[in-house]
């Protein structure tokens, strides 16, 4: 949590891709969707870490991205 709101500081919008978490995670990304800067995308199953890096930068849609 602390490593997003740094991240918020630094960007416009951080994109998270939730790849299948247990119920404390859940509830943590349920609160992350809550803020403006932040995009939370879930999947109902670990997909790998190529899946979702794919997504997130399907997800970004035209605006460029600093960095991922």
């Amino acid at each position: 949590m602390q490593n997003l709101e740094e991240l918020s500081k630094q960007t416009t919008e951080v994109i998270v891709i939730d790849n299948s978490t247990d119920a404390e995670s859940a509830d943590l990304m349920a609160k992350l969707q809550k803020r403006q800067s932040l995009r939370v995308f879930r999947n109902n199953k670990n997909l790998g870490i190529a899946a979702a890096l794919h997504m997130g930068i399907k997800r970004q849609g035209s605006t460029p991205t600093p960095w991922l």
